[in-house]
């Protein structure tokens, strides 16, 4: 990748960035994409440029922006997907305004947000049946009758294909998949999952997905403020840095469950990550994992809270 601030880069004008694309080789690039990257995030809006008295220039993208574009568009030819979604392509831009403050604007970011979450939980059948079986490959205690886990299969998938989980009755499925010796509608002592580190009770860890599915419905109607993401942003990075240099030692402490920690090893999967992450620091910023996970504290299933 190169450099943003190596001088070599301009200011220029849609059109501009259209010669760009053509001077790399990619064809189908029009004035009109461009406009359609600036509504999805990818891009910042252009800025007013006034030369005259009597009139203005047309709009311009900062050289930060128009490498960005370049950049993207180089990133869109190395894919094997013939076509790239924008969801893939907006994971960078927010990798980049996550670890940086010069290139991505916070005004574009609330855009590009809007297009991560528009795509979250998008899964082909197949793919929602793959998480649904690891998930209750994680959740399931060893006597775990084949009813239960077969249950808890069913609703996973469901909530997944829906977008909109039934959390109250996704709690007490997986809670009694994961601690089968619970009576139903009592107090009984529930199975801590995870590494000794990170324990937490299946009660815990559905109110965390309900916390992150709330934070990522209100990215998608663009309803948390830049206030909030710069926020988000100055607590997450140097706790996201703390954590790549604990991460290892993390790792072996969990024994089996340390592929936990372990780090991506491609570029693309480390930024996905990363962004992923984000989206948890932003729940918690915003208040939404403590109130469910004080809800599940007190035995409120997430939905209801």
């Amino acid at each position: 990748m190169t450099d943003p601030h190596d001088g070599s880069w301009t200011e220029g004008t849609a059109a501009d960035l259209v010669a760009d694309a053509h001077s790399l080789g990619v064809e189908q690039v029009s004035v009109r994409m461009v406009g359609d990257w600036v509504t999805d995030g990818l891009l910042a809006n252009p800025q007013f440029r006034k030369s005259t008295r009597h009139g203005s220039d047309e709009r311009a993208f900062t050289p930060e922006q128009r490498w960005l574009f370049t950049e993207l568009l180089k990133a869109r030819q190395r894919s094997p997907l013939k076509r790239v979604p924008q969801r893939v392509l907006v994971r960078p831009v927010l990798y980049l305004w996550l670890l940086d403050d010069t290139v991505v604007p916070t005004e574009q970011v609330r855009r590009a947000w809007s297009t991560y979450a528009r795509a979250t939980g998008l899964h082909t059948a197949p793919g929602r049946r793959r998480a649904a079986e690891q998930l209750v490959e994680q959740f399931a205690h060893p006597t775990a009758t084949h009813k239960q886990r077969r249950t808890a299969l069913l609703l996973i998938e469901a909530g997944e294909k829906s977008r909109r989980p039934d959390w109250a009755k996704l709690a007490s499925v997986l809670t009694q998949l994961a601690s089968p010796w619970i009576v139903p509608s009592s107090r009984g002592i529930e199975r801590s999952l995870g590494p000794a580190q990170l324990p937490a009770t299946a009660t815990q860890i559905v109110a965390l997905w309900f916390a992150t599915h709330q934070v990522t419905r209100r990215l998608l109607t663009e309803e948390v403020d830049e206030k909030a993401l710069e926020e988000a942003r100055s607590v997450f990075r140097p706790s996201w840095a703390d954590y790549q240099v604990q991460r290892s030692a993390m790792a072996t402490g969990a024994g089996e469950l340390g592929y936990l920690f372990e780090s991506p090893v491609s570029a693309e999967g480390q930024v996905k990550e990363t962004v992923g992450a984000f989206v948890g620091e932003l729940a918690g910023v915003l208040g939404l994992i403590g109130k469910a996970a004080g809800a599940a504290a007190v035995g409120q299933l997430p939905g209801v809270v």
